[in-house]
């Protein structure tokens, strides 16, 4: 596995986490985790950024206490 691959997991496992130990409208950025899954099976670099961002949006919007 390369370098990024695994710092993308351990982002995505981190974001997971805050996310499931948050609110109900926090949960929903669960499903920006599974589309962000996805782009890792395909490795698509510009689906990763543009999961990344959608998943920034989410976090900051409907987890205000931050990871």
């Amino acid at each position: 596995m390369k370098p990024l691959t695994i710092l993308w997991i351990m982002l995505l496992l981190l974001i997971a986490h805050t996310v499931s130990t948050k609110g109900a409208e926090c949960e929903r950025c669960v499903f920006e985790v599974k589309f962000c899954e996805k782009c890792l099976e395909h490795r698509t670099p510009r689906c990763m950024v543009k999961c990344l961002r959608k998943l920034t949006t989410c976090v900051s919007k409907h987890c205000p206490d931050g990871p």
